[in-house]
């Protein structure tokens, strides 16, 4: 009863809540409903972020880059690091 009422009230803010159970490797399934949602496979990369008191899950994808592009900035140490290491990167 406990758990619908939970659900109810999020569905209405366009959420919906799912407890699941983290196995003893850390692992923990994600719902076939989102995996179809955000067109996850075997194989998709996520992050993960702590904000605060919560963990968010991100596919790692063209559209995550994309929104992360000019955060470094054109110049300085970090966006410099980064090429340096892609720079090897493709040397390798």
């Amino acid at each position: 009863m406990l758990k619908a009422k939970c659900s109810m009230l999020n569905e209405r803010r366009g959420k919906r809540m799912e407890i699941k159970v983290v196995d003893r490797w850390g692992r923990v399934v994600i719902p076939a409903e989102l995996r179809m949602k955000f067109k996850m496979k075997a194989g998709t990369k996520v992050t993960f972020i702590n904000a605060y008191d919560v963990i968010e899950v991100k596919v790692v994808d063209k559209k995550y880059f994309d929104k992360l592009a000019g955060v470094l900035g054109l110049k300085g140490k970090h966006l410099r690091s980064l090429m340096d290491g892609k720079n090897v990167e493709i040397e390798l």
